[in-house]
């Protein structure tokens, strides 16, 4: 009778803590929900506290600000909103019992502490990127992070994820934003009505960070970063690259992993092959016609791959490359051992030396080696704001240290504004044609793809004059 109640008691516990928000999940017991971090004492002050010199920086309004105005704070709410259910809805037509496995596949980004082992309407706690979700789970370091005398790989080696790391960084928003063997958002998804993932890291970071006059705040500052590093936005960018082509390539491989279990036992859940989002969305989305060179097939993808390819030339990438070029219906044995040596491959750096505006700007002056794609261009103009951004800022070092004259610094900012123009025009032809189709206004042009290669190798001339005034003053 005692054990009877004390296992009643028990389920009454776990589904109460459910329903008020607390993390419970069996499977994951290092996390402990992120209402943790809102004390006022903590990250949840309305006001913020003094920055002093010891203190990194830390004004405690972070989860204040992170659940106003950061979109991750946001993600479940997509699981339960209209346009998630006439996607669940196309995906599960002809199967409606795996409404609630696609539910939980979706919720591994979207709400990774939010999924139960029951149905879509069972018990549901929407996080959605919470704290945890990307500084680790904090049940072993949650009462040693605020202590005096504690390093960072002590919290590290306690859980703490070490985000000021831009390789852990870049890979962290990679595994979700890119993809990988868990996360696949594949052309079922994606015909279903789920958007193109298109990752650039220094951009996605720039929106998180940026404030603006309607009060949006960033719920932590990069400005300390961009002071200590130089260039630190191209180092943003490179280690984005990296982790973009990293995560591509787990994804590559895993689907093809899958592919060949599937095609080996038919008791094997079933495995697109080929997997449609693995190459351009444009190869098919747009006038049929047969391009000469590939014979009609379509294009593998080189959204992650375009400054790689353009730097180093890896051998096995291109090997890679060539072998997803073969067949539309390629060797997924093959495929899946390529791109597991294509990955391996991989330096952990784009450039040879620290990534710095000098190593950016001669890839940037390049000529575009790849014609009429629109991956590569929307690379190369991305790529170009993150240099026009890296010099801005360490322009801005310079006078901040009494080290410009007034006259120096209004031509400078006159050239930049020139620069900014000249870019957004160039950002008005690659865009959209409007927020919902992925129909590109430069396809509307018989000569867009021309022109706008004309209008980035002149931008890219403009950014070596500005990039001169910085150099000048070194």
């Amino acid at each position: 009778m005692a054990k009877t109640l004390m296992s009643l008691l028990s389920r009454f516990i776990s589904f109460a803590l459910v329903l008020w928000g607390v993390s419970t999940l069996a499977a994951d017991p290092i996390f402990i929900g992120s209402q943790s971090c809102n004390s006022v004492s903590c990250h949840g002050r309305l006001e913020p506290r003094r920055v002093a010199s010891g203190n990194g920086g830390v004004g405690l309004q972070e989860f204040l600000l992170y659940e106003r105005h950061d979109p991750h704070a946001k993600a479940a709410k997509t699981l339960v909103g209209p346009e998630f259910e006439k996607i669940i809805a196309r995906l599960t037509e002809q199967n409606p019992s795996a409404r609630a496995e696609t539910y939980r596949s979706c919720a591994k980004c979207h709400d990774p502490e939010g999924i139960t082992s029951g149905t879509q309407s069972e018990f549901h706690v929407a996080h959605g990127i919470s704290c945890e979700t990307c500084h680790g789970g904090a049940k072993d370091w949650l009462t040693r992070h605020y202590q005096r005398d504690v390093s960072r790989s002590e919290l590290v080696a306690a859980g703490m994820r070490d985000t000021k790391n831009l390789q852990v960084r870049s890979e962290l928003c990679a595994s979700c934003h890119v993809g990988g063997a868990e996360q696949d958002v594949n052309h079922d998804l994606l015909a279903a009505g789920h958007p193109p993932f298109r990752f650039e890291l220094a951009a996605y970071h720039r929106l998180l960070t940026s404030h603006d006059s309607s009060g949006k705040r960033s719920h932590w500052n990069d400005a300390r970063e961009r002071i200590a590093a130089t260039d630190f936005e191209v180092k943003l960018w490179e280690a984005g690259q990296m982790a973009g082509a990293k995560a591509a390539l787990i994804m590559l491989e895993s689907r093809a992993h899958r592919a060949v279990l599937a095609a080996a036992d038919e008791q094997q859940p079933g495995a697109p092959w080929p997997e449609f989002a693995e190459y351009s969305c444009f190869s098919c989305h747009q006038r049929l016609r047969v391009d000469e060179k590939s014979g009609g097939l379509p294009e593998w993808e080189r959204w992650n791959f375009v400054w790689l390819e353009s730097s180093a030339k890896p051998r096995e990438l291109i090997t890679l490359r060539e072998e997803m070029k073969k067949s539309f219906v390629g060797d997924s044995g093959i495929i899946k051992t390529k791109s597991h040596a294509a990955r391996q491959s991989l330096a952990p750096s784009l450039f040879s030396e620290p990534a710095t505006s000098s190593r950016l700007l001669p890839l940037l002056e390049q000529p575009t080696k790849e014609t009429r794609s629109w991956d590569v261009l929307c690379q190369r103009y991305l790529a170009q704001r993150v240099l026009e951004k890296a010099i801005g800022d360490e322009f801005q070092k310079r006078q901040l240290a009494g080290q410009v004259a007034a006259e120096d610094g209004r031509k400078f900012n006159m050239e930049r504004e020139a620069v900014d123009r000249d870019l957004s025009a160039i950002a008005r032809e690659l865009a959209f044609t409007d927020n919902r189709s992925e129909r590109s206004k430069l396809l509307e042009n018989p000569q867009g793809f021309e022109q706008v290669e004309s209008e980035l190798a002149a931008t890219a001339d403009k950014l070596r004059k500005l990039h001169s005034h910085v150099e000048s003053g070194r």
